[in-house]
């Protein structure tokens, strides 16, 4: 299995409620770089004790506003999932640790703080693995591709990387396609995480393992 090897300010939280999957953009895509429903929790109480920083930084790689972050596991076969701009600091997320062998494991997070960037113009990318988990970020937004936490920019991927998707559970799964879906001035948010990872996902379906803030 595989092994080897953006800053925002502060936000506070009282979002509301919204049980909704991630959003699509709706726009025209097109195939780039060399490539061939969850219950959400939103409608629980949120922490008053938020810690979030709030910056305009091109470099950071970032989710838009709808993102679907899994926050805890219901059964064999769903996720419960918050929106990615629903975090609170403190809040329990699902991170993936990995065995002696490499293999990807559930493990308990926690969003230790929370990145908010303003809006400016972001290109984003859709990714779908061969088991068809799909995401959407920010071109730059970097994907988990070894068993140490090591990541690759979404446009710097290929079908050589290796990524980890969960549906039921985690596995290594590889890349079926990258393609450019729009560019698209909005405001984007991304998190740290205990476990220096989490899992998102655009329809709730499956889950792709990302790296945290940077």
């Amino acid at each position: 299995m595989p092994g080897g090897g953006g800053g925002g300010g502060q936000r506070s939280g009282s979002g509301e409620s919204d049980m909704g999957p991630g959003q699509d953009t709706g726009s025209k895509s097109s195939d780039i770089g060399g490539f061939g429903m969850g219950q959400s929790s939103d409608s629980a109480s949120e922490s008053s004790s938020d810690s979030s920083s709030s910056e305009s930084s091109d470099s950071a790689g970032c989710f838009k506003a709808g993102t679907i972050v899994a926050v805890s596991k219901k059964d064999k076969d769903e996720f419960v999932f918050k929106k990615i701009e629903k975090l609170n600091v403190g809040d329990e997320i699902v991170g993936i640790s990995f065995n002696k062998e490499g293999e990807p494991m559930l493990s308990k997070s926690q969003v230790e703080q929370l990145f908010v960037h303003e809006p400016n113009q972001y290109s984003f990318l859709e990714l779908e693995t061969e088991r068809g988990a799909k995401i959407v970020a920010t071109n730059n937004h970097r994907i988990i591709t070894n068993s140490q936490n090591g990541a690759v920019a979404i446009d710097g991927l290929n079908n050589q990387h290796p990524v980890v998707s969960a549906f039921s559970a985690p596995r290594w799964d590889k890349i079926s396609k990258v393609k450019f879906v729009n560019n698209e001035e909005v405001p984007v948010f991304n998190i740290k995480t205990k476990t220096s990872n989490y899992l998102v996902s655009k329809d709730g379906k499956g889950w792709v393992l990302v790296h945290n803030w940077k």
